[in-house]
């Protein structure tokens, strides 16, 4: 029901008929009465999971590889909301794990991750990657390694366990994981404060 304020010539507050009365600032003003889209759309629902995904990833991810290495390269945004940002946008769904990006940058990502192939429950992960350098990287560039439990909602994060020339590292993930929950993203890193660089992470799923 619209309300007329302060007598005949005065504002109207709410709806009448098909039009709105508000007001901005000091200004009273008539605008459209439209009716809120459907917000359950199949587009939206697909938004949301999304965002889900990339939410949990961050909050697994915030204090070891988020904080430092994404950070740094911010000043209007946090790292956090940056990380939100790039993998909502890169994802086509919300199980879109090949999609996400675990560390981003300008340095040489690798060249390539070998496959392993693990039983179906593990215990560990190991993965090898090829060192070949056609860019920026370095041979003594440092891992920054992520294994990620994708139904259990967990992750293990090793920085610096490994160089680009030794070619592998293995990380302990506990008992009776299942291979293919498991996505391991590999980026690596060298310097610290100014002299930082970060590549971008390259996925490989366990299996």
């Amino acid at each position: 029901m619209g309300k007329q304020m302060g007598g005949i010539l005065g504002p109207v507050r709410g709806k009448v008929s098909n039009v709105v009365g508000a007001q901005w600032k000091e200004t009273a003003y008539f605008r459209g009465y439209t009716i809120p889209a459907n917000p359950n759309t199949e587009a939206q629902q697909a938004q949301r999971a999304k965002m889900t995904t990339a939410v949990w990833y961050a909050r697994a991810l915030l204090g070891s590889v988020i904080n430092p290495y994404w950070d740094p390269f911010e000043k209007a945004y946090s790292g956090y909301n940056r990380f939100l940002s790039v993998n909502v946008k890169a994802m086509a769904s919300g199980t879109a794990y090949e999609s996400i990006l675990t560390s981003r940058g300008k340095l040489e990502k690798v060249s390539a991750m070998d496959g392993s192939t693990y039983p179906v429950t593990v215990t560990k992960v190991e993965v090898t990657w090829t060192g070949n350098l056609m860019g920026n990287g370095l041979a003594t560039d440092k891992s920054l390694l992520v294994i990620v439990d994708v139904v259990n909602k967990v992750a293990w994060i090793s920085a610096g366990g490994s160089t680009r020339e030794d070619g592998s590292e293995e990380v302990e993930v506990g008992e009776g994981r299942t291979a293919a929950n498991l996505k391991s993203y590999l980026g690596f890193y060298r310097g610290t404060g100014t002299s930082l660089m970060v590549s971008d992470s390259v996925f490989e799923q366990v299996a």
